[in-house]
């Protein structure tokens, strides 16, 4: 038996189901799938990784020939994960029961605590540990070597817990410093990384830290997506240019029982869908479902990273399915006031590159800086 360990810096909180348990961290379960799918990605061929699957057999793959693959539906590599934390840093959220449900205040990008709980387990809170010890260990040692080759990647594309597009359970090699980290990233991502320092204050491993730091990046997400007050959405601006107009203001006009034109579209969903939008001025819920009825989510194409004091911006590829997609706008008040559905299309496919030409554009009004990879 052959084993690798990895001494892992944290360095934003992981959100866990299991906060309130002496040793909860990173969990094995979730780990292991996504460094398989890792290490499928990285291979070039079936042949070259093959013997180092769980169930494979010699004897199955010279009767099976070029079917072979066929057989293994999961693809998970013959190895195990211990995870070992110590030093833990109290970094919870305050819990308290108010108006008869479990709260605790309001964080940044925390969406699965607002409204309040029935009961204090259904809560999620942060942990966080100084030292995690990642010891991974096979029969295989080729297996192994090319673990180790690939970890400093794998962590540096990947986030763990709840919330990780957002920045949530950030890891990376305890002795890494941040030019490993960056251009890591920009040779993973074709150097389309984009940069900023989320806060001026000096690192510590307190909630108000954590708190400014994700503050900064949740203003700056959601002038790209939404707006703020008088400062206009990114995304509102770059498809004006392009003659389409948001569903915002397609919902004040159907509000006012004003025709919508086929110059309105549905744009926010270039940055993710949510399933329901309130507008309180209005004192309407809006919710949005697929024209069609089917169950449709979309996760951000903008993953986040931290290192340290630093925000990173890295853009992923965008489906297909999102574009040329009608979905149905409903509206339920307290009041009890109804309107007819409001029907929107999502824009055309556009250019291959046009969200790498968004980011270009409007990040850098941000302070954001694209990073250069040889740098």
């Amino acid at each position: 038996m052959y084993k690798l360990t990895f001494t892992l810096k944290q360095h934003t909180p992981l959100i866990h189901f299991q906060h309130d348990q002496a040793g909860a961290t990173l969990r094995a379960t979730e780990v292991k799938p996504k460094l398989d799918q890792f290490l499928l990605a990285n291979y070039s061929d079936f042949d070259d990784y093959k013997k180092y699957l769980i169930g494979y057999s010699e004897t199955e793959d010279n009767i099976y020939g070029e079917n072979y693959q066929d057989r293994f539906q999961n693809f998970a590599f013959s190895y195990k994960i211990k995870i070992v934390s110590i030093e833990p840093v109290e970094l919870c959220l305050t819990e308290r029961l108010k108006d008869g449900k479990w709260q605790t205040p309001s964080f940044p990008f925390l969406l699965a605590n607002m409204g309040g709980k029935e009961t204090r387990e259904e809560l999620k809170n942060f942990i966080f540990y100084n030292n995690t010890k990642l010891i991974i260990t096979s029969i295989h040692k080729q297996l192994l070597d090319k673990i180790d080759e690939l970890m400093r990647y794998f962590l540096v594309s990947t986030n763990f817990g709840n919330r990780q597009s957002k920045g949530f359970g950030c890891f990376y090699l305890e002795d890494a410093g941040n030019d490993d980290f960056y251009k890591d990233l920009c040779e993973l991502n074709d150097g389309n990384v984009y940069q900023k320092t989320a806060t001026t204050l000096p690192k510590t491993n307190n909630i108000n830290y954590f708190e400014n730091l994700f503050k900064t990046v949740a203003k700056d997400y959601q002038l790209l997506k939404s707006g703020i007050r008088d400062r206009e959405s990114c995304l509102k601006q770059y498809f004006d240019e392009q003659g389409i107009l948001w569903e915002k203001l397609a919902i004040r006009l159907h509000l006012n029982s004003e025709v919508i034109n086929d110059e309105y579209g549905f744009i926010r969903i270039i940055l993710g869908l949510a399933d329901h939008h309130e507008y309180p001025l209005e004192k309407f819920i809006v919710t949005i479902e697929d024209a069609n009825k089917e169950i449709i989510r979309f996760k951000s194409p903008l993953t986040i990273k931290f290192f340290n004091s630093n925000v990173y911006m890295i853009p992923e590829v965008i489906p297909d399915d999102i574009f040329d997609r009608t979905f149905l706008f409903s509206f339920v008040s307290d009041e009890e006031e109804f309107l007819d559905p409001l029907e929107l299309t999502t824009p055309s496919k556009p250019s291959d590159d046009f969200f790498i030409k968004f980011l270009d554009q409007y990040l850098p009004i941000l302070n954001y800086k694209k990073i250069n990879p040889k740098s």
